[in-house]
């Protein structure tokens, strides 16, 4: 059992009285280190920050480093970003007076773009939830138009959807379309 928890596996045995059996499952990576701050509570806490703080280069490179292995975990759900907080970290970061040219906001810009790809279709993801990340992005000065495209073509692809299946009032399809001309 302790060589497997090394790994992230943990041995679940049950009782013989509900079947006596042993099963496993896999640790979530992001829940492993619960000591050191989370991404996003590392960004609100630079946002939050006096109006005279100025983060340090070694700040960021602690920002820089987590969301690269953030990045690098294949599994989403393993992930501590998902969705749209990549977009509210870059707003954080900008409202702390982190500069666009760091590569932060690259990194942020890439994991964006892959959640963008990877729940863009699913209908939980509303359209206004995409103009809100796009806003976002936008506010925090990151002026990638590849994350911008992508997003409206997202958003195209469901007002047509929509529209097939009278989802949306003419009202709401006026308005997702005047949004995707100023992305």
């Amino acid at each position: 059992k302790q060589e497997l928890g090394v790994h992230d596996i943990q041995i679940i045995d049950k009782p013989y009285q509900s079947g006596g059996t042993s099963t496993w499952r896999r640790l979530n990576r992001s829940h492993r280190n619960k000591s050191s701050e989370s991404i996003m509570d590392l960004a609100k806490r630079m946002a939050h920050s006096p109006a005279d703080f100025v983060p340090d280069a070694s700040l960021l490179d602690v920002m820089r480093q987590r969301l690269r292995e953030d990045a690098a975990i294949t599994l989403p759900s393993d992930r501590e970003l998902t969705g749209r907080a990549y977009a509210d970290i870059a707003l954080y970061l900008a409202l702390a007076g982190v500069g666009v040219d760091t590569n932060l906001f690259d990194i942020l810009v890439q994991g964006g773009l892959g959640e963008l790809h990877r729940t863009g279709a699913r209908n939980r993801n509303r359209i206004v939830d995409i103009l809100t990340q796009c806003e976002k992005m936008a506010a925090a000065g990151v002026t990638d138009q590849e994350y911008f495209l992508v997003a409206s073509e997202i958003i195209c692809e469901r007002i047509v959807e929509g529209k097939r299946v009278n989802a949306y009032s003419n009202t709401e399809i006026d308005r997702y379309e005047t949004a995707i001309r100023r992305l």
